[in-house]
C-alpha cells in the first residue's frame, strides 16, 4: 500500500511473471506518484518471478540504494 511518508522505492519486475502480475508493480507506482512519493520500477524483459540472471543486477540495487537511501 503506497502511504504519504513511504521512502524512495525500486521495483524490478519482469515482464513474464506470472505469479505476480506487472500491472501490480505499474499500478503501486502510479499511486506512489499521486501521493508524491518516489517509486522506480525497472522492468526486466523476459523475467519470470525472479530470473537467473538476477543476481547481476546486485550491483544496480547497491547503487541505487547508495544513491537514495544512504543518508
Amino acid at each position: 500500500m503506497a502511504r504519504h511518508e513511504m521512502p524512495p522505492t525500486l521495483i524490478f519486475h519482469g515482464d513474464a511473471d506470472t505469479l505476480v502480475p506487472l500491472d501490480q508493480s505499474q499500478r503501486f507506482q502510479v499511486r506512489a506518484k499521486e501521493l508524491g512519493c518516489r517509486v522506480e520500477l525497472i522492468i526486466h524483459p523476459g523475467g519470470s518471478h525472479g530470473w537467473l540472471t538476477m543476481v547481476w543486477d546486485v550491483r544496480q540495487f547497491a547503487d541505487w540504494f547508495d544513491e537514495n537511501l544512504r543518508k
